[in-house]
């Protein structure tokens, strides 16, 4: 309720502050793909010729570049196609509140009778 970030992963485009853990800082490369992603989708191309554009200029894909970075859950793991967009990434980085300087908490939660994590259905900060 503080406003300030716990999740582990930053979203592509961002890096973890190296002196304070809960705060996110631009990671301008990552930066400039999704600026790119959001100005042609103002521009009225849809997901689909978004990830042509970007699998044809061969821009690495979001896992890839935080191997390579060394962090995120391909980082131990071989990437078969380090460039090879998909729309369903295009769609996430379009979905994404954090990209609207939101500070978003609490996407998951753990079950009580299975003790995975399920994501939680989002909800205005009024019901709290």
């Amino acid at each position: 309720m503080s406003g300030k970030r716990i999740g582990s992963m930053p979203p592509y485009g961002y890096t973890k502050c190296p002196d304070t853990k809960d705060l996110l800082i631009i990671d301008e490369p990552a930066a400039e793909v999704v600026k790119r992603i959001y100005a042609y989708c103002m521009e009225g191309l849809g997901p689909y010729q978004i990830y042509k554009i970007l699998t044809f200029e061969k821009v690495p894909i979001p896992a890839y570049y935080q191997a390579l970075q060394g962090y995120g859950l391909w980082k131990n793991r071989e990437v078969k196609d380090p460039y090879a967009w998909n729309s369903g990434t295009i769609c996430g980085i379009l979905e994404k509140q954090e990209y609207c300087g939101d500070t978003v908490n609490f996407k998951t939660r753990k079950h009580l009778k299975d003790k995975k994590s399920h994501y939680v259905d989002p909800k205005p900060m009024d019901d709290f």
